[in-house]
């Protein structure tokens, strides 16, 4: 997989460490096709929390579901099982 630069614009995304943010199946996979990492939400908030950048993904989980956004429970349920976190 190519290296990319540490700032990247896919559209009028900004993506941090050539990681873009995509939830539609199609756009993740022209993201991969370009050589892109991509994580949804939910990896990006395991991402911040395994270094202590947030503190309580139970409740980052909790504000997400809060706001409307769609997020299948068994995703959130293994991610918090791999976390050794109680479930929400």
């Amino acid at each position: 997989m190519r290296r990319l630069p540490s700032f990247v614009y896919l559209d009028d995304y900004q993506t941090f460490c050539g990681t873009a943010q995509l939830d539609e199946i199609k756009a993740r996979k022209l993201a991969r096709e370009r050589g892109f990492v991509v994580a949804g939400c939910v990896g990006i908030l395991e991402r911040a929390f395994r270094p202590g950048l947030l503190t309580d993904l139970r409740q980052a989980y909790a504000r997400l579901l809060d706001s409307g956004a769609f997020v299948d429970p068994k995703i959130l349920a293994n991610s918090l099982d791999a976390m050794k976190l109680p479930s929400i």
